[in-house]
């Protein structure tokens, strides 16, 4: 968007009413096309609303204008149907304005293009400021590597499985837990306050449970 553009409209005071992306209205829309179709409805301006819905559009209402763009040309998604790719823009539009996003996390072209090229270093990845870009950057990095690339030292392992790592980062000691999902089959870490001793202390803390409700379950998924 065109920087003057962008500024006259982020000066306004804009009230949100909605957003619809698609033919989200398609059931009504093919309800009165019926009625069009066999002429008992004659409405120039319904054929206009409903070919463009037939096209594809992104449409924002605000109280005094509305926006309409064309969907996307290409939209890439992973299998939670997050807006997801690691090889290209996620989404991509007809100006080549594209843009990037690790399962449905959003990146700058440059950060992005370093994650997936893996030229962050995880102690940069861990000063991201925004959080969910921290986690999934972390994620996609492997917390196995996380581990060996900053000399984790494990201090607890539970019979459930649950690790509990001690790192040093700068001047802070910070602790990791590491688990698998029994149901994904998939490991996962998680950064839990520094106070926490055992593995299973920090699942609990994570779920906001005691440790004796978390002791007291028998499936975890």
């Amino acid at each position: 968007m065109d920087n003057q553009v962008w500024n006259q409209v982020e000066n306004q005071k804009l009230e949100f009413y909605e957003h619809y992306t698609g033919a989200w209205n398609s059931y009504w829309l093919s309800f009165y096309d019926y009625f069009d179709e066999i002429k008992i409805i004659d409405d120039e301006n319904f054929r206009k609303y409903r070919d463009l819905n037939l096209e594809g559009f992104s449409i924002v209402f605000f109280e005094l204008f509305v926006v309409i763009c064309k969907m996307p040309s290409k939209t890439n998604m992973d299998n939670q149907n997050r807006l997801h790719s690691v090889s290209e823009a996620a989404l991509q539009w007809r100006d080549n304005n594209n843009q990037y996003y690790i399962h449905g996390v959003s990146f700058e072209k440059d950060l992005w293009e370093k994650l997936v090229e893996r030229k962050l270093k995880v102690k940069e990845i861990l000063k991201l400021k925004n959080i969910e870009q921290r986690y999934i950057a972390l994620e996609y990095y492997g917390f196995e590597n996380i581990l060996t690339e900053l000399n984790a030292k494990l201090i607890d392992k539970s019979k459930r499985g649950n690790e509990l790592y001690s790192i040093k980062f700068e001047n802070f000691d910070l602790r990791l837990l590491k688990y698998s999902c029994p149901s994904t089959k998939r490991t996962y870490g998680s950064f839990v306050k520094p106070s926490i001793k055992k593995a299973d202390e920090a699942m609990s803390w994570k779920h906001n449970m005691s440790e004796d409700e978390y002791a007291l379950l028998s499936i975890e998924a």
